[in-house]
């Protein structure tokens, strides 16, 4: 399978065109495209050069969507804003998934199974529906579905009978880039811990705008002689 980082696209790009039909002649049984697929979530022109630059990619083999920070925005004007944060819901409506829990909306995280391979979605940015009881206070919403996401997931790595198994968000755990985490705060954390219990086999994430590969980690630490 491909994984492809933050793409953000702003209008047609000669790059991501490129990169689509490259990977395309690979055939990888579906891909991860781990969140900012666009610069300007709420903006529809945007996503149309996203799908018309990829189809090559689209045509070979089936995405798998993950939710990034700026496939919430909308321009912040007039407001006087960068950006603005809103419900997802064109990501969603192009890229729908089934919901894992029966009584609750689709909230951008979800499992799937390939071949022997699991794979779990998170969405690090969860925000509330239009008409949600914390429609006001979005932080609250997105730390509730963080703590629901983690019960989900260890569930789901609990159950699973899958070879390899995946955990994909799109911001990191540990990273050296713009956007740095030394895997010390809370939702970092916990993340890192699930992988380790479970003995994840990778943990593919975007936003930082940089390849970086961390050697074999466990508890926070290298692990000597690279065992899993």
């Amino acid at each position: 399978f491909a994984v492809v980082g933050d793409v953000q696209g702003k209008g047609a790009s000669g790059a991501w065109r490129e990169a689509a039909t490259w990977l395309a002649s690979r055939q990888p049984a579906f891909w991860v495209a781990v969140g900012d697929l666009v610069d300007m979530g709420q903006d529809r022109a945007q996503w149309d050069a996203f799908l018309a630059d990829g189809k090559s990619l689209m045509e070979q083999s089936p995405i798998r969507a993950v939710v990034g920070n700026h496939d919430l925005y909308r321009d912040g004007k007039p407001e006087g804003k960068k950006f603005i944060s809103e419900y997802p819901s064109i990501l969603f409506d192009l890229f729908p998934q089934p919901a894992p829990m029966a009584d609750e909306p689709f909230d951008g995280w979800y499992s799937f199974t390939n071949s022997n391979a699991l794979v779990i979605v998170l969405n690090a940015y969860a925000y509330p529906p239009p008409g949600h009881a914390l429609a006001s206070d979005p932080r609250a919403y997105e730390e509730q579905s963080r703590a629901r996401q983690m019960v989900w997931a260890r569930e789901q790595l609990a159950q699973s009978k899958a070879t390899h198994t995946f955990l994909v968000l799109h911001p990191p755990v540990y990273s050296s880039g713009a956007h740095g985490v030394a895997g010390d705060q809370p939702y970092e954390r916990a993340v890192s811990e699930l992988a380790d219990e479970f003995k994840v086999a990778a943990v593919f994430s975007g936003h930082v705008h940089a390849f970086e590969v961390s050697k074999p980690l466990r508890a926070g630490a290298v692990v000597e002689g690279g065992a899993g």
